[in-house]
């Protein structure tokens, strides 16, 4: 459903991606680990159209971005959910219309949207919550009425940038169990990025770890700790001892 095949990207003369080669299954939900700047979130904005690519390919639904045009692009984005790191709501727009944005662009009827979204708010526990701005809302608050805009049209894909980053481990828990049902009973076939490992990996189905720009892991979390790069056993087991 998601392939990168060779990418590269490099942004102001720095190479941000190089040579990541990777596949997601439909339906797979997958977690993407590393430290803060080994380029996970240039690899979700690269899948979205949000960043080209200086040489490689990226493929969604076995569509190849690179070949598509300004309008296909904009066309393929309607079939990807994202959640962006801080999720870039619209702070004068209440929760309801943040969520109800995405159908409004595609001309739903107006009941139709009212009963999308009042569903959507129910899954993520915002029911209560409809009428208030993004500035009344919590952290947690704001990071499930993103996820519940970047899913309220069943896409087949869905990129969630620092989903539980911040959060109290209950609220991230929740936040996970979410995208995990969205993956087994919705089919959405997702990256997931994060920091919060303990959390995070069990709900994924596999796990890819970047390290400077490259892709140094790919496997079950489970293995981990006897992968072969030492960086990877470091960061899974969070030791001070090794070459982070």
């Amino acid at each position: 459903m998601i392939t990168f095949q060779d990418v590269t990207i490099e942004l102001n003369g720095v190479r941000a991606l190089e040579e990541v080669s990777l596949c997601v299954e439909p339906g797979e939900l997958m977690g993407l680990v590393g430290p803060s700047g080994a380029g996970k979130s240039v690899l979700l904005k690269a899948a979205c159209g949000l960043i080209p690519v200086t040489s490689g390919r990226i493929e969604i639904a076995e569509t190849p971005l690179n070949e598509l045009s300004e309008d296909e692009i904009l066309d393929l984005r309607r079939r990807i959910g994202m959640l962006f790191q801080q999720g870039a709501l619209f702070d004068a727009l209440s929760v309801f219309e943040n969520v109800a944005f995405p159908l409004r662009r595609r001309d739903w009827p107006e009941q139709e949207i009212t009963d999308r979204v009042l569903i959507e708010l129910e899954r993520v526990g915002l029911s209560h919550a409809a009428h208030l701005l993004p500035e009344e809302l919590s952290g947690g608050m704001r990071k499930r009425t993103g996820i519940a805009r970047a899913l309220v049209t069943d896409p087949p894909v869905g990129l969630f940038d620092e989903p539980i980053a911040g959060l109290d481990p209950v609220t991230g828990s929740r936040i996970l169990n979410l995208l995990r049902t969205a993956s087994t009973e919705r089919k959405v076939t997702s990256i997931a990025v994060g920091h919060e490992l303990d959390t995070l990996l069990p709900v994924c189905d596999r796990v890819a770890m970047l390290l400077d720009g490259r892709l140094v892991y790919l496997g079950s979390a489970s293995e981990m700790p006897e992968a072969e790069h030492l960086a990877v056993r470091q960061f899974f087991m969070g030791s001070e001892e090794g070459p982070l």
